[in-house]
C-alpha cells in the first residue's frame, strides 16, 4: 500500500487536460480492469458446513495473494489470471470456522491446471488447516480450508504483496508503452500473456524488501520493453505526434 502509488504513478502517461487520457475505457485483461470473476454459485461439498454470512466477491489480486501465500509467485500470477468464475463462502464446519473456494477457468484444461495448483497449496499448508481439493461434476474446483484449533506454526510466505505489485506494474508498463505505439487491446492482452514467462518479470517479482518504489518502475519498464520487443509487437509504429498537433 505504501510503495504502489509511487511505482504505479512511475509508470503512467503524463495528464494532459487537453486531450482524453491514453488509459480511458480500457478493457480486457490489463491491470485497470475492475471485473471481478462470475459468482459460479457453488455451495460446500460438505454437508455439515452451514454459511456464515454472504459469499465473498473478490479479484484476480485478492487470488493472487492467497495463492501466493503457498506457491510461488509466478504460477500463483498466472492461477489468478486463469479464474473466471469463483465463489468464496465462509461456513461452520463441525471443527470450527472454514473458508470454502470454488474456482473455475475457460474450461476443462485450464480447470485441471487450477486442481493441480490448488492440490499443491493444500500439501504445503500448515497440516492443522485441513486444506484439501475437491473437484465439482461441472469441474470446478472447490478448496477447503479451516481455521487451526489451538496452536499452529504458519509456514504462509511472506512478501506476497511486493510480488502482486510487481506483476501488476509489469502489465502496466506493457500497457502504457504499446499505447503510446498505437496498439489496441487484443495485442496488449497478448503480450501480457507472456509475462509469466519471461524471466526479467520473473526477475522483478524477486526484487528485495526495501527496493525504492523508483526501481521497480524502471525494472518494470526494462521487463516491458523486453517482452514487447520478444512478441515482435516492437514493429507497432510509434506515435507521429507532430501530425496530432498539426491537427
Amino acid at each position: 500500500r505504501l510503495s504502489a502509488p509511487t511505482v504505479f504513478a512511475e509508470l503512467l502517461p503524463p495528464v494532459n487536460d487537453l486531450v482524453a487520457h491514453p488509459l480511458t475505457d480500457i478493457g480486457g485483461g490489463g491491470p485497470i480492469t475492475t471485473d471481478l470473476p462470475t459468482d459460479i454459485g457453488a455451495v460446500s461439498v460438505v454437508g455439515t458446513d452451514q454459511p456464515a454470512g454472504a459469499a465473498v466477491a473478490t479479484d484476480r489480486s485478492f487470488w493472487f495473494m492467497v495463492f501466493a501465500g503457498h506457491l510461488n509467485a509466478t504460477l500463483s500470477y498466472n492461477m489468478s489470471s486463469q479464474v473466471q468464475q469463483a465463489r468464496l463462502q465462509m461456513v461452520n464446519g463441525t471443527g470450527g470456522t472454514c473458508a470454502v473456494a470454488t474456482l473455475s477457468g475457460a474450461d476443462g484444461a485450464v480447470n485441471e491446471q487450477l486442481r493441480i495448483g490448488l492440490e499443491a497449496w493444500a500439501a504445503a499448508a500448515a497440516p492443522e488447516m485441513g486444506a484439501n481439493v475437491t473437484t465439482l461434476p461441472d469441474l470446478s474446483n472447490q478448496l477447503r480450508s479451516c481455521d487451526a484449533v489451538g496452536g499452529y506454526v504458519s509456514n504462509a510466505r511472506f512478501g506476497v504483496g511486493r510480488q502482486l505489485i510487481a506483476w501488476r506494474a509489469a502489465e502496466l508498463a506493457v500497457t502504457t508503452s504499446m499505447m503510446a505505439q498505437g496498439a489496441n487491446q487484443g495485442q496488449i492482452d497478448q503480450v501480457i500473456g507472456q509475462l509469466s514467462s519471461a524471466q526479467s518479470v520473473i526477475a522483478l517479482a524477486q526484487l528485495p524488501a526495501g527496493t525504492p518504489p523508483i526501481e521497480v518502475a524502471e525494472a518494470a519498464r526494462l521487463a516491458a520493453a523486453e517482452v514487447i520487443a520478444a512478441s515482435g509487437a516492437a514493429a507497432l509504429p510509434a506515435p507521429i505526434i507532430g501530425d496530432a498537433l498539426a491537427d
